[in-house]
C-alpha cells in the first residue's frame, strides 16, 4: 500500500435496479456496440459519469464484453473492471466485482469503525507488505508502509478507515471472483471530505486499468501503477544483460522509429526477488531452479501484456492503494487498458499524458467530452488495434 500525499506537483440474478445504475447491463452489449456517456445521479461529492464500448467481433462471434463499470452512490464507490483477454468467464469476473464489492466495503468500513488507532495502523501494514514477502527488501518496505499508514492515520482517522475498508474489500472480493473461473482487473475509488472541508480520493488498483487525474489548470497525472511484468522489473531495478530494463529496451530499439520489435527476447534472471515481483512464489522459484533454468524468458508484448496480479487468481492480491488530495475543478478519469494503450508512448515507455489531457479536452461538457475521447481513443492507431472500453469521469463538487 502506498499513501502519496500530493498536490500540484453486471451479472444481473433480478437484484431491484437502482438510480445510480446505468439502464442495460454492459455485459449484455453486443460487439460493435455503445453505451454514449451519461451521467450517474446521487453521488455526494461528485459528479460521476460512464461509456462503454464494445470492440468489434471476431469472426462474426457475439462475444461479451469483457469490460465493466462499478458506480454505486450509496457508498460512493466508482471504477471499471476489465475480465483478462484469453482466459474464459472474464465478463462474470468482472461483472462479480460490480455486484459484490459494495456489499463488501459496507462490510470493511463496519469493521474499521470498531478499530483502535494502533489497531488500524497495524492493519494497513501487514496488508499492505504482504506484496513484499519473502523479498530482499521487505524490511524495508514494511518500515516506510508502517511510516505512511501512522502518517495517514494522524491526518485523518475517517481517511485511513476508507483506504483500510477499500482495501480489504477487494483482497475479500477475490473468493467471488475465483467462483466465477474468471480473472479480472479493477481500479476502483471514493471521495472522503475530513472534518477540515478536505477532499481525498482513495483509489486502490489490480492489474493494469488505471485512474488518471486531470487538475484544474490541465495537467493530467497518472495516479495507479500497472501490474505488468514490465513495471514490476522497472521497481526493482532488475537488470537484464547488466542494463536497467529501460536501457535494454531503447538499446534494442529501431533506431529511427524508436519502436521495439514485439517478439525481442527478454532473459530475465532467476532470482528469487525478481520471480517473486513478477507473480510467481517461492515455491516456484524452488522448482525453476530444480529444473535448471537460468533466466525468465519472454518477449517484449509478454513482458507488457502479462500482469503479475488479478483479481480471481489463485493467491490473493494486494491491491495498490493511492490517497490524492483533490479540489473543485479537478477530474478523476477511470479507464481499462483499451484506452491507456492507445495513449503509449512506445519510445519513453510511458502513457503520453499529454495527448491524453488534449483529447480530454475535447467538448463543452463531461458527457460531450467522455464520448469524444472514447472516439479518438479507438481511432489511435498503437499495437493494440482494438478492444473493449470502459471509463468513469468523476468531477468534484
Amino acid at each position: 500500500m502506498i499513501f502519496n500525499f500530493h498536490r500540484p506537483g453486471s451479472l444481473n440474478t433480478g437484484a431491484p435496479r437502482t438510480p445510480n445504475r446505468p439502464l442495460r447491463e454492459p455485459g449484455e452489449l453486443q460487439p460493435e456496440n455503445t453505451v454514449p456517456a451519461e451521467e450517474i445521479p446521487d453521488y455526494k461529492n461528485a459528479r460521476v459519469f460512464i461509456t462503454l464500448q464494445k470492440k468489434p467481433s471476431r469472426a462474426k462471434k457475439n462475444e461479451q464484453n469483457q469490460d465493466n463499470v462499478l458506480t454505486h452512490a450509496m457508498t460512493g464507490l466508482f471504477g471499471v473492471m476489465d475480465g483478462l483477454g484469453g482466459k474464459p468467464y472474464g465478463d462474470l469476473a468482472s461483472k462479480a466485482v460490480e455486484r459484490q464489492l459494495p456489499e463488501q466495503f459496507s462490510l470493511s468500513e463496519v469493521e474499521a469503525a470498531t478499530m483502535a488507532p494502533e489497531e488500524l495502523i497495524e492493519k494497513l501494514t501487514e496488508m499492505s507488505a504482504e506484496k513484499f514477502d519473502g523479498r530482499s527488501d521487505y524490511i524495508n518496505q514494511k518500515a516506510v508502509l508502517h511510516k505512511k499508514a501512522a502518517e495517514l492515520v494522524a491526518k485523518d482517522a475517517g481517511l485511513a478507515r476508507k483506504s483500510f475498508a477499500l482495501l480489504q474489500a477487494m483482497q475479500n472480493i477475490n473468493r467471488a471472483v475465483q467462483a466465477t473461473r474468471g480473472e479480472t482487473t479493477a481500479c476502483v475509488g471514493l471521495i472522503h471530505e475530513t472534518a477540515g472541508g478536505e477532499k481525498y480520493a482513495v483509489i486502490a488498483n489490480v492489474g493494469d486499468s488505471g485512474a488518471f487525474i486531470r487538475r484544474s489548470d490541465g495537467r493530467v497525472e497518472r495516479v495507479t501503477p500497472e501490474d505488468s511484468v514490465q513495471e514490476a522489473l522497472k521497481e526493482i531495478g532488475a537488470k537484464i544483460d547488466n542494463l536497467d530494463l529501460d536501457e535494454y529496451l531503447r538499446t534494442n530499439s529501431d533506431p529511427i522509429s524508436g519502436k521495439i520489435r514485439a517478439d525481442l527476447p527478454i532473459k530475465i534472471p532467476l532470482t528469487l526477488d525478481n520471480v517473486l515481483a513478477i507473480g510467481y512464489t517461492k515455491d516456484d522459484f524452488v522448482k525453476f531452479e530444480k529444473q535448471g533454468k537460468k533466466t525468465l524468458d519472454f518477449d517484449y508484448y509478454g513482458l507488457k501484456a502479462t500482469l503479475t496480479s488479478s483479481l480471481g487468481m489463485g493467491k490473493t492480491p494486494t491491491p495498490s492503494v493511492r490517497v490524492i488530495k483533490i479540489e473543485k475543478g479537478d477530474e478523476l478519469l477511470f479507464c481499462t487498458d483499451g484506452v491507456i494503450d492507445k495513449y503509449e508512448d512506445e519510445e519513453k515507455q510511458t502513457t503520453d499524458l499529454e495527448e491524453l489531457g488534449k483529447d480530454l479536452e475535447l467538448g463543452t461538457d463531461p458527457i460531450e467530452r467522455l464520448n469524444s475521447l472514447r472516439v479518438m481513443a479507438t481511432q489511435r492507431m498503437t499495437y493494440k488495434i482494438s478492444d473493449d472500453i470502459a471509463m468513469v469521469l468523476m468531477q468534484v463538487k
